[in-house]
């Protein structure tokens, strides 16, 4: 999570097919927890991991007020290192407009570049 945000109450992850994600987040401590609710549609160790808010566990219809967003990562390793490919599908422009201005993208570009300083400061 981006900072301020973080994982507030629970986090949970079934990370198989059909599996469920549950991330509750927040922007600061104490604060309103956000609940972020879906399904695992692909796992493939190490090479392809994708995701939806646009089902429940088990494949099962979702019904929400949110932004309904499918996120696809490909990982491939490229010489002594990994090239990470995330893409991200909207319904429409229109929800992408509106992601876009929630501040969405900005946050994933942060998350990932706490990611990289946090995989850099393992070697």
């Amino acid at each position: 999570m981006p900072k301020p945000w973080g994982v507030v109450a629970k986090c949970e992850l079934d990370v198989r097919p059909g599996g469920m994600f549950s991330i509750d987040t927040a922007a600061t401590e104490g604060g309103e927890a956000l609940p972020n609710l879906g399904c695992f549609l692909e796992v493939v160790p190490m090479a392809r991991l994708s995701w939806t808010s646009m089902l429940f566990p088990g494949y099962r219809p979702a019904v929400f007020d949110d932004i309904p967003i499918t996120a696809i990562v490909t990982l491939e390793t490229v010489g002594a290192g990994t090239r990470y490919v995330f893409t991200a599908l909207h319904r429409d422009a229109a929800d992408f407009e509106k992601n876009k201005a929630s501040g969405w993208q900005q946050g994933t570009e942060i998350a990932l570049d706490q990611f990289v300083a946090h995989v850099m400061s393992m070697k």
